[in-house]
């Protein structure tokens, strides 16, 4: 065993549920994992070994208080010094928008998000949050109000952000692009666009990956 270990089983157990669909073989290595972090503490792996866990979790458990895990695994990687814990902070948000939440709450959670998104230049988690924040607006009725600004923000590479162009870099991103659209087209009664985003949802390949989006898909 090492301190990387607890990180595998919760991987693991979660690409058993979410990918496997054998949810009670992969909650029971969860659980496991979750036992094994606390007899291997480590300050760096930490945050990993809970945010795995938690998207098997999220299943198994209430929602409501599910989700609370990773915001847990924010703060262990905040304590790191892992740049990388904004991404857990996007799902915590992401969750929170069907989770029941008081969607002013959850607003105002998704704007300091990619706020210190925007200053890590965390292109992805810009990517994976716009979509769930464009939803979260319309639902309490400020859908013509203006995203935060992402102009003229580059990465170290000299990129320039593109919200379009970086989803379809990655298929984490699409899947959640195209998930975003079929609720919200649903619940305003668009019944064409909400067909649309269901065809192009299952045709990202969804064996590339392990991604916390697979939750949604089971929905």
């Amino acid at each position: 065993m090492s301190p990387h270990s607890p990180s595998a089983f919760a991987q693991y157990g979660s690409y058993l549920a979410l990918i496997g669909d054998e949810f009670e073989e992969g909650y029971r290595y969860v659980k496991f994992a979750l036992s094994l972090m606390k007899k291997l503490p480590s300050r760096a792996h930490d945050g990993s070994t809970l945010f795995w866990s938690t998207h098997t979790r999220i299943y198994i458990e209430p929602l409501q208080s599910s989700i609370e895990c990773y915001l847990d695994a924010y703060k262990a990687h905040m304590k790191s010094g892992n740049t990388y814990a904004v991404a857990r902070s996007s799902m915590y948000n992401n969750c929170c928008l069907w989770s029941g939440k008081e969607l002013n709450a959850v607003v105002d959670s998704m704007k300091d998000t990619m706020k210190e998104s925007k200053y890590h230049k965390n292109f992805v988690v810009l990517t994976l949050m716009m979509p769930m924040f464009r939803v979260a607006l319309r639902l309490i009725g400020q859908s013509d109000a203006p995203a935060p600004q992402q102009d003229n923000l580059t990465n170290a590479f000299g990129e320039t952000f593109s919200e379009g162009d970086n989803a379809g870099k990655y298929a984490t991103l699409l899947h959640t692009m195209y998930f975003a659209k079929l609720p919200e087209a649903l619940m305003f009664r668009e019944l064409n666009e909400a067909e649309d985003a269901a065809e192009e949802y299952f045709s990202v390949d969804r064996f590339g990956f392990l991604s916390p989006v697979m939750f949604f898909g089971k929905l």
